[in-house]
């Protein structure tokens, strides 16, 4: 089935939750950042999912898309 015995390093989950924390302290400075429901107004998405997704990029350019 998989190559790597620990799925967690098989899916890179370890690398997303790096880009994760990077991208999601950005949005949290950011002024169209609502913290209550951890969404930016620019986009509509909610941060805390999308900053882990590294073909996700910011509208605004605070942050690329990491491929």
């Amino acid at each position: 089935l998989f190559r790597s015995s620990n799925i967690y390093d098989r899916f890179n989950f370890g690398e997303r939750l790096e880009i994760g924390e990077r991208r999601i302290a950005i949005c949290e400075s950011c002024d169209k950042y609502i913290k209550i429901v951890a969404t930016c107004t620019e986009c509509g998405c909610i941060m805390p999912l999308k900053t882990k997704i590294k073909g996700s990029w910011c509208p605004i350019g605070k942050w690329e898309s990491e491929e």
